[in-house]
């Protein structure tokens, strides 16, 4: 059954361009367009899209307001923001993203091949959050609702179909390590700002290991992201730079456009720069990461899985427990995408795979309890 979109942009040249294209996919069923964020919502109650591509700089209510307004009727419908890359888009498309968006793309260029930009990266974030969604009852906009629309664009209703099963994996425990944790590593991707600022509120800034995070984003999104957590969380989160003691910050958020990793100097656990080709299509890669830090710190390394698309983690999570390390994954119920968490569940790599909330807790009993004859954390 294709997957109904509804597509919100001020731009009408867009709507009937993104029609068009997505539309010319058998995959895809474009059932109605709305060119600000008030009339989307009024159009989401009444056609039950499976996903709504979204605008982020809008007149009457922009992206990130109707985001807000729709996640308190829709908390599960998926919606792909659609940002230009500017610094208020960057900024809006950020927050859009820590309040519950599925995705976001960048909006073509005059530059570029329109169509192609299209097929190759909005195309693909549908139909990956979109095939999963409920089908209840499908209503379509009429030709006269729809002023960028044409009679032979309106297709047929479709019986609804039930949701995707989802396989849930129990938590294990394991003894002690056999020295304390130096370090915690964590890679995620699709869906990682909201997991992120989860795991982030729950975990306090007098946690006795840094954690290093590696995060699949446009290069221009980390520091904004890491301002975000900063604000919103108990940790104070810095861009990583090449030569710091990872000491110097109780977590560190890799940058674009090349490899963290972890090695040993004279004053202890350091951060470098790896000037190395993608790993699993991704610079940074999680695995270069966790690597790293499982052959400089052995076993005294937790790693963490969360939400995303692929397998970056597996082989680096692999590095990891063959050192002697814990891997702990976010469970497949709260992950956006269960591909890199599902990965290293699946290879029987984690020693527990749980909700954001839950791998903040764990994580801190796990550092804690390594750290004997240390003043515990608080909880949160």
């Amino acid at each position: 059954m294709p997957i109904r979109v509804l597509l919100v942009d001020d731009s009408i040249l867009t709507r009937r361009v993104l029609s068009k294209v997505l539309g010319a996919d058998g995959r895809v069923d474009i059932c109605g367009t709305a060119p600000d964020g008030r009339a989307a919502l009024q159009k989401i109650a009444r056609l039950k899209p499976d996903l709504v591509v979204l605008d982020v700089e809008m007149p009457v209510m922009n992206g990130l307001e109707t985001l807000v307004e729709l996640r308190r009727d829709h908390p599960k419908l998926p919606v792909v923001m659609f940002s230009a890359l500017t610094r208020p888009g960057v900024q809006t498309t950020l927050d859009a993203l820590l309040a519950g968006a599925s995705d976001y793309v960048l909006k073509p260029t005059g530059e570029t091949n329109v169509v192609q930009q299209i097929q190759q990266t909005l195309l693909p974030k549908i139909l990956l959050h979109g095939g999963g969604a409920a089908r209840r009852s499908v209503v379509r906009e009429t030709p006269e609702e729809r002023s960028d629309a044409t009679p032979a664009e309106v297709a047929p209703e479709r019986p609804s179909s039930g949701e995707i099963p989802i396989r849930v994996l129990a938590p294990t425990r394991q003894s002690l390590p056999p020295r304390p944790i130096e370090a915690v590593v964590l890679g995620v991707s699709t869906g990682g700002p909201q997991a992120l600022l989860d795991l982030f509120q729950h975990l306090p800034s007098s946690l006795p290991a840094p954690v290093v995070i590696v995060q699949h984003m446009l290069a221009a999104f980390l520091p904004r992201l890491a301002y975000r957590l900063s604000a919103r969380g108990n940790m104070t989160v810095k861009m990583a730079e090449p030569g710091r003691p990872l000491a110097d910050a109780p977590a560190w958020l890799a940058p674009g456009g090349t490899h963290t990793a972890i090695r040993r100097g004279a004053s202890g656990p350091h951060l470098v720069a790896v000037d190395s080709p993608p790993v699993n299509s991704c610079r940074p890669a999680a695995d270069v990461l966790f690597e790293s830090a499982a052959k400089t710190l052995g076993p005294a390394v937790l790693g963490v899985v969360m939400t995303g698309m692929g397998r970056d983690g597996l082989l680096g999570s692999r590095a990891v427990v063959e050192a002697g390390g814990r891997v702990l994954a976010q469970d497949e119920p709260s992950s956006v995408v269960w591909g890199m968490p599902g990965s290293v569940a699946k290879a029987g790599l984690a020693s527990a795979t749980l909700p954001p909330i839950e791998l903040a807790a764990e994580i801190v009993s796990q550092v804690n309890r390594s750290h004997r004859g240390r003043k515990p954390s608080p909880p949160e």
